[in-house]
């Protein structure tokens, strides 16, 4: 066995010693091959890499001659650069397309760099000069004679076109200008700043700055002139001119346009001015407006307010179309200070007319002519609402807080007068005279002045409320004026006034009706003023408003009437109550016995001529008093009847069939029937 292994162990080691000896030849004969390979490829690399070298040579300075070939034509082609774009430059980009203009002033600009570095004692470097300052002059030129030219002025009708239909600013910047003009103005501008010619901005800012001022006066002037023929008194109108926009427009009905204008705006205003100042015509003094008789020439009309407005949204609108311009024209390092310039004289326009009509209106307020308020609301509500427009096209400018300072002070002055005839209407309520009391007893104007003015505040809800949040009377802690104010604390505020008002109001018409001698007129007077208060505030929102401040408001007025019924009953009746169920009264058992004495029989006489006197007396009175409500006035006589006619209808069957008198005509002249048919008559001078 170990004979065996050692043996087998022996054939494996010759096997291993074999297989060296062959893998050591392979060795050796890949060895050989591969140092004949390394020595034929540096051969080849020392027969070919001089051949490459030439040839890369070759290609260089192949190269450089094309360079050199082409920079010999470009220096060339820059000493016939004067004659290639003489004519061009001569011509002004006028002459020819601005493009291909702005494309010679390059190659000028190209060519005077070169001679500028490379020989600058060049006669051709002295032309080019001339040549590029020439076009840099046609160029400063043509920006001022396009925006000349295209910088004209909006017409009056087209502008409240703008207004009514109220497009964007970027869609009514074609109004001022052509796309294709702007965009040239654009090309000029980029050239012009480029070159650091920039006296084209005090041109753009002088021309632009002209155009909206003329703009903004032209409409100005066209509301004035519409204005006069509205008031005209011959015909109530007048025919245009016929340089006027009306006709070169006359396809358009320029009043029609204006009336949605005015929709638009709130013109609500002005029918209300017209329905109040109808309903006080002959007002004694405390109206809401004056008596034509009594005009005054610095009175604000409804047609001045609604032109104001008018002018300051067409201000907004083509201020709008004026930063849309600019943008690409003016860089936006100067956007700001040529943006000032633009508008500077329009704005100072537009204050200057606010002013004088926010003067105005003071006036007018301190002259206690109230309508003046009806014209405050929708001027502080425009205001308000184009504020944050001009905020934005102002964003980022010096100029925005000259504009905003100036809106501010305007719209606190308007503000400011507002409250001051919010609390003069107050105190003239307080102070109103009684020498205009009624005779009849009707409602007194003073009480429909004031819940017409009440209805007209609410429409203004969200305006009067910003006014009286300023006002400690009606908030703890006055309100920032820029802050919004939610529905609830609106309603809170209106409601806390005209509670102020409805409480001085009844304080005065108790003033006025204790001037009546007549206690029952007195009663007519309080009842007809407080049904008249109450059917107002159900017919509104009135109620509402006051029910925020004064729950049982309503309640109170019915009880208010009610106590007035029952005063009036008495003071209407009791005389006759007395008459005829005196302390003189005859037993019914004297006057069943049929045994009367002189002097019961006289004092039967007495009663019923007394009531004859009474009655008729207080039917004539009674018709001479009005109760306008028909309700309250069948409830009236309603009352009478069931409060005199029953009583009236004992003492008649107690004593009409006694034997008082031989004369029973002369004494007994009413009928129960009759007595009720007299208070059907009552309130009734028919």
């Amino acid at each position: 066995m170990g004979d065996g292994k050692l043996e087998q162990i022996e054939t494996g080691l010759e096997v291993l010693r074999e297989a060296a000896r062959r893998n050591e030849h392979l060795t050796s004969h890949i060895v050989g091959i591969l140092d004949s390979f390394e020595d034929r490829i540096g051969r080849l690399q020392n027969t070919i890499l001089p051949v490459y070298q030439q040839t890369e040579a070759l290609r260089s300075k192949q190269q450089n001659l094309e360079k050199s070939l082409k920079l010999i034509d470009e220096v060339i082609s820059y000493y016939n650069v004067s004659k290639e774009v003489d004519v061009i430059i001569r011509n002004g980009p006028s002459g020819a397309s601005l493009e291909e203009f702005l494309q010679a002033m390059t190659q000028i600009e190209n060519a005077v760099k070169y001679f500028e570095k490379y020989n600058p004692q060049s006669v051709e470097l002295e032309n080019l000069l001339s040549l590029q300052n020439t076009g840099a002059d046609a160029l400063n030129k043509e920006f001022r004679d396009m925006l000349t030219r295209h910088s004209k002025v909006i017409p009056p009708v087209a502008i409240l076109e703008m207004i009514e239909e109220d497009h964007s600013s970027q869609q009514n910047s074609s109004m001022s200008m052509p796309e294709h003009v702007q965009g040239d103005l654009k090309k000029l501008a980029e050239w012009l700043m480029l070159h650091n010619v920039d006296t084209y901005m005090n041109v753009y800012a002088s021309l632009r700055s002209n155009a909206l001022l003329k703009s903004v006066q032209g409409l100005k002037d066209y509301q004035k002139a519409q204005s006069l023929t509205m008031a005209s008194p011959s015909t109530g109108s007048a025919a245009p001119s016929p340089s006027s926009p009306v006709m070169r427009r006359n396809s358009r009905n320029p009043d029609t346009r204006r009336t949605r204008i005015q929709h638009a705006f709130e013109k609500g205003a002005s029918k209300m001015f017209q329905k109040a100042s109808a309903a006080v015509e002959h007002s004694t003094g405390f109206g809401l407006g004056s008596k034509k008789s009594d005009f005054k020439e610095d009175n604000v009309t409804d047609r001045e307010s609604e032109n104001f407005m008018i002018l300051a949204t067409a201000m907004l609108k083509l201020m709008q179309i004026e930063s849309q311009l600019m943008l690409g024209v003016i860089t936006m390092q100067h956007r700001i200070k040529i943006f000032e310039i633009i508008s500077r004289d329009s704005f100072d326009l537009l204050f200057a007319d606010g002013d004088s009509i926010a003067g105005r209106i003071k006036k007018s307020v301190s002259r206690h002519e109230f309508s003046a308020i009806l014209t405050i609301f929708p001027i502080i509500k425009c205001l308000q609402t184009l504020q944050p427009g001009f905020d934005e096209i102002f964003v980022g400018s010096l100029t925005s807080n000259k504009v905003n300072h100036k809106l501010t002070v305007l719209l606190k002055t308007f503000q400011s007068n507002g409250m001051r005839a919010l609390e003069d209407f107050i105190e003239n309520i307080r102070n109103e005279q009684t020498s205009q009391l009624p005779k009849d007893g009707t409602v007194h104007e003073l009480t429909s002045n004031v819940l017409m003015f009440l209805e007209h505040l609410t429409d203004y809800l969200d305006t009067v409320a910003d006014i009286l949040a300023q006002d400690p009377n009606y908030t703890a802690v006055p309100v920032m004026s820029n802050r919004a104010l939610d529905e609830t604390t609106k309603k809170n505020l209106l409601g806390s006034y005209i509670k102020r008002v409805l409480q001085q109001l009844n304080l005065t018409l108790v003033t006025c009706s204790d001037l009546y001698y007549e206690h029952s007129i007195k009663a007519i007077f309080r009842l007809n003023n407080a049904c008249y208060i109450l059917k107002c505030l159900q017919a509104s929102i009135l109620l509402d408003l006051l029910k925020t401040k004064e729950p049982d408001c309503t309640q109170n007025y019915i009880d208010m009437m009610d106590d007035q019924k029952k005063a009036y009953l008495i003071a209407t009746w009791k005389k006759i109550e007395d008459k005829l169920f005196g302390s003189d009264d005859i037993p019914i058992a004297v006057l069943q016995a049929g045994k009367l004495r002189d002097r019961d029989r006289q004092i039967i006489k007495d009663k019923f001529a007394a009531f004859n006197k009474e009655i008729g007396e207080i039917s004539r009175l009674q018709q001479l008093y009005a109760v306008p409500d028909t309700e309250l006035r069948n409830s009236l006589r309603k009352a009478s009847r069931d409060y005199i006619c029953t009583k009236y209808k004992d003492f008649f069957e107690k004593y009409a069939n006694v034997q008082f008198t031989k004369n029973v005509e002369k004494y007994v002249k009413h009928q129960p029937e009759d007595v009720a048919s007299l208070i059907e008559n009552f309130f009734d001078v028919s």
